[in-house]
Parts: C-alpha cells; structure tokens; sequence
C-alpha cells in the first residue's frame, strides 16, 4: 500500500495491491423445497486485491473512503452427498467450470495511527460499507464489514510504502445457477452464504 501525504492535519491518496485468500467456504443450498445446511464447498485460489483510498490525517486518528476490487479463482465446488442424491444423476465434475469470484467494494475506513510521520507507524482499525458479489454464475450486493492492520514508512516527504492486512468479510449473499445434469437435464441450484 502507498498512502501518499499521509501525515498529521492533512487529506491522503494512496493506490494498494496485494493477493487475496479465502478459506473454503461451505454454502446452505436450496433444491427442489428441501434445504441442505453446507450443501456447496468452494475453495479458492489465491487472487489479487486493488484500491484506490482517500481520506484525512487528523493526528492520531485517520477517516477514508475506498474503492476496492477482489478477484478469486474457484479451485473446485463440491456438493455434499445428500444434495447430490437429492439431485440424481448428477457429479461433482457437473459443478466444474464456475470460473472465479469477484468483489466490488466501497468502504469507509476509521483508523488509529501510531507513530510520528517521520519513522515507522502502525495503524489498526475497521470498515463498514457495501460490496457487489459476482460468483456461481451469479451476483448478489449487501452490507459488508473488514478489520485492518497496517504499519508504514515514509520514503519522501509526499510518500509511504506499506504493508496491510485486511480481514473482509460480506453479508449474507444468495445466489442462483443452472447446471446440467450427466443426462443432459438441465436443473437449478439456489445457494446462500458469505465471502
């Protein structure tokens, strides 16, 4: 990350890109009225992450704005046993194909600086705000939330370079798909869950 004129009583910009990782993530899934509690695991590859922020330095304390971009690779989707009984002739290999997942994000940020503008600082702090979720052949938007850990250095008087972490996290998402089955037949999965 590289929050340009980030020192005390003034705004910044900064531009930031590094990878992003998931865990697997189970979703509920929904199938012909009956309900499948972890019924689709996901597991991704690692992607990348890029923002653009903006805010106000007011000493110790730092508000920005960010507009963010995820995108994950889909590694593999495998449906549970009951759902695939439920189905019928269908496979795990019916669920491949699910290209990748992508966020679109805008966030406001709060962050507690520590630190002078001259040596090294750390920041801590969260955001709240709205993400657009593209993923299963779907898209879904809702409240989403991050934490952030940072420190950073200054490499001129208008410049920093650092390094961040950011748990992000969304809301509940919902999406819906067709998929055809190994005879050709095709049928919908509606699945429920958070990036």
């Amino acid at each position: 990350s590289s929050p340009a004129l980030a020192r005390d009583g003034s705004p910044y910009i900064g531009v930031e890109a590094g990878l992003a990782m998931s865990d697997e993530k189970f979703f509920d899934v929904e199938f012909d009225d009956d309900e499948f509690h972890s019924g689709l695991n996901v597991d991704y590859k690692i992607g990348f992450d890029v923002d653009l922020i903006g805010g106000y330095d007011f000493g110790m304390f730092r508000a920005e704005a960010e507009l963010a971009y995820k995108r994950l690779g889909i590694e593999d989707v495998t449906a549970s046993g009951p759902l695939l009984g439920a189905i019928g002739n269908v496979d795990n290999d019916d669920f491949d194909d699910l290209g990748h997942a992508s966020v679109l994000s805008i966030m406001g940020n709060a962050l507690l600086d520590f630190g002078g503008d001259e040596g090294v600082g750390a920041y801590v702090g969260g955001g709240i705000g709205h993400a657009r979720v593209k993923m299963l052949g779907d898209s879904d938007n809702g409240l989403a939330w991050q934490a952030i850990a940072g420190v950073r250095v200054p490499v001129s008087a208008q410049l920093d370079l650092g390094l961040k972490y950011r748990y992000f996290r969304s809301g509940k998402l919902n999406f819906s798909e067709d998929f055809t089955d190994g005879a050709g037949a095709p049928f919908t999965v509606a699945a429920d869950g958070r990036l």
